[in-house]
């Protein structure tokens, strides 16, 4: 007997999602338009090429931080708790910053 363990997409969106917003300087994630009042998943996307996961993100980021920083924080949490709870790596993190807020 052979069995199989197949992870979708949606649950390494749901991870980096959480993972982002858990995030010390993300305000909020916002469809590419900025409309923040769309689909619970708006703003992050994320596939499945040959076993390694690709992530994209919009953000709104506070003015308190350093985008830069604050772009790679993103990147090794999300990065981190993909593995950490599918087993799957992460083969890049796109972050697009659409907006800096003070909250």
């Amino acid at each position: 007997m052979q069995n199989t363990v197949t992870i979708s997409p949606d649950i390494i969106r749901d991870v980096a999602r959480i993972t982002a917003l858990a995030t010390p300087g993300v305000i909020s994630l916002v469809e590419k338009d900025g409309d923040w009042r769309s689909r619970a998943n708006s703003g992050i996307e994320a596939a499945l090429n040959n076993g390694y996961a690709h992530i994209t993100l919009n953000v709104i980021g506070h003015t308190g931080h350093s985008l830069i920083a604050l772009a790679s924080q993103i990147r090794s949490n999300i990065a981190e708790a993909v593995s950490e709870v599918t087993d799957i790596s992460v083969a890049g993190v796109d972050i697009t910053f659409e907006d800096v807020r003070t909250h």
